[in-house]
């Protein structure tokens, strides 16, 4: 979880058919809170970030959905 400014960003409460938005997010950042962080992370490395998203932050539970 990351605090912004009175907010809270819950990537476990990500909305689960949003992958394009996901990595946009990621890639951009959404200020002020979040830095873009494009260009730093692999394609195989944003899939497990995106299938943590989907286990809904569980990781006794497998990722449904995928791309």
């Amino acid at each position: 979880m990351v605090t912004a400014g009175g907010g809270v960003f819950d990537l476990r409460r990500f909305p689960k058919g949003a992958r394009e938005r996901f990595v946009l997010s990621l890639a951009n950042g959404k200020p002020p809170a979040m830095p873009a962080w494009k260009g730093q992370f692999s394609e195989q490395e944003i899939d497990a970030l995106w299938a943590f998203v989907l286990s809904g932050g569980d990781p006794s539970r497998p990722a449904v959905g995928g791309r």
